[in-house]
């Protein structure tokens, strides 16, 4: 069975529509996406996509997945963090980071930040992520400046830096 998604106009209206992974959407019908920036000792984690993944695959992101029928952006944020990396938090740790529109993809991407007070044990979601890192700022900097980073996280990093530098001390 497909995965499917709530769908939304532009502004994140609800449009009592039902969205398939695989399938394009109507014109003017998006679903939602969470990234999850998590920071713990002042550096971020990030992962390693897997070689299964049709989009992107063995590129380093930070925490990212689809919001699922039925469920809200915050609720997604901490599942997606929960099942890739086996970190668990609650709602209330959340940091609202941007909301970005990405109108070729028909997606609605809310950022949320995570700041830890250490840096915890991490469990890898198989056929998802298969390796992490725990990286300084100025070596995420660094990376999404290369070929071995999600082009479209980086390119939203660019935007919104002010915004994800604050949960560095």
């Amino acid at each position: 069975m497909s995965e499917c998604f709530d769908a939304y106009d532009r502004n994140g209206r609800f449009m009592n529509e039902t969205l398939y992974r695989g399938e394009s959407p109507k014109q003017g019908l998006y679903h939602y996406v969470v990234e999850i920036y998590t920071v713990a000792n002042n550096r971020l984690l990030i992962t390693q996509r897997s070689s299964e993944k049709l989009l992107d695959p063995n590129l380093w992101e930070v925490t990212a997945g689809a919001v699922i029928k039925g469920e809200n952006v915050k609720e997604a944020a901490i599942r997606e963090l929960a099942e890739e990396t086996g970190i668990h938090v609650e709602q209330s740790n959340l940091i609202e980071l941007y909301r970005y529109v990405e109108e070729d993809e028909q997606v609605i991407i809310m950022s949320f930040g995570v700041v830890l007070e250490s840096e915890p044990p991490i469990r890898l979601q198989a056929g998802e992520t298969v390796d992490y890192k725990w990286v300084s700022l100025n070596k995420f900097e660094s990376m999404i400046s290369g070929d071995d980073f999600v082009k479209s996280i980086a390119n939203r990093y660019h935007l919104y830096a002010s915004s994800i530098k604050k949960l560095f001390l």
